[in-house]
């Protein structure tokens, strides 16, 4: 990665290396910070340093920690690079940050998407006096595809309770079956369906 750096960028100042060897060395006039993932250093609060100073700041590795990937992706840093990349989509991907873009590599796509998917599919207010506490719970299971059956045995309650309850939503919600009720709480995102 140096290599490619010095040989494709001579008048741009990158620092490439370790987290540690980052938080270890004294970069003022860097403009452009690149962190090694693999690394055992600490990828997040460096980044977080770096993106304070104003510095463009990319991560590069494989395999990501999802969890991790998620939170560098909160950071809005300016490169997620995959370790796999070929010589010319390195160069690609680095020429896009030097103009004031941004690149995620396409496989570290599906993890932002799920993280996109997750924040606008969050669940909305749930009117309070509409059902019981049971029932929403016994509706959450019946959006994730339970049957009666199954959720009698998960929430420890037997048949007849279930299909009692389930009756009973059906009345409040004001629909004829499971599946109207199922469509009236994703219309009212009441719950998050995964």
């Amino acid at each position: 990665m140096i290599r490619l750096l010095s040989d494709n960028f001579p008048d741009d100042s990158f620092t490439y290396g370790t987290s540690q060897f980052i938080n270890q060395s004294n970069h003022n006039s860097v403009d452009i910070v690149i962190i090694d993932v693999e690394t055992e250093g600490e990828i997040l609060p460096t980044a977080r340093l770096y993106k304070k100073q104003q510095k463009k700041v990319i991560i590069w590795g494989n395999p990501f920690n999802k969890n991790e990937l998620t939170e560098l992706f909160k950071l809005d840093l300016e490169g997620y690079l995959y370790r796999t990349m070929v010589k010319e989509e390195v160069l690609n991907a680095l020429n896009i940050i030097l103009k004031g873009g941004k690149y995620i590599h396409p496989a570290l796509s599906n993890v932002l998407l799920e993280e996109y998917l997750a924040l606008t599919n969050e669940a909305g207010n749930r009117p309070d006096k509409l059902l019981t506490k049971r029932e929403w719970d016994i509706l959450e299971l019946i959006t994730q595809g339970y049957s009666n059956e199954q959720i009698s045995k998960q929430m420890v309650i037997s048949d007849g309770t279930v299909k009692n309850h389930v009756s009973n939503l059906l009345k409040k919600l004001e629909v004829a079956d499971r599946t109207n009720a199922v469509l009236t709480a994703i219309r009212n995102r009441w719950f998050i369906i995964k």
